[in-house]
């Protein structure tokens, strides 16, 4: 998911997960972690494809590709 090792320290310190099982305090530990993955994957997808990636001034484009 990180290309960099700077990349990884700036993901894992946003502290997302922390901040994701404040939402679900008594979950399944197992399911919240596949939530917690998830909301990594999709800020670390957004940041990839839609900020700067080939269509990132042509939202409207997005979903066609």
């Amino acid at each position: 998911m990180c290309a960099t090792e700077r990349e990884r320290a700036w993901t894992v310190a946003t502290h997302s997960a922390d901040f994701f099982a404040r939402f679900a305090p008594v979950a399944d530990e197992d399911r919240l972690l596949t939530a917690a993955l998830w909301v990594y994957w999709s800020f670390a997808f957004d940041d990839a494809r839609c900020d700067s990636g080939p269509l990132s001034g042509r939202p409207a484009q997005f979903p066609w590709r």
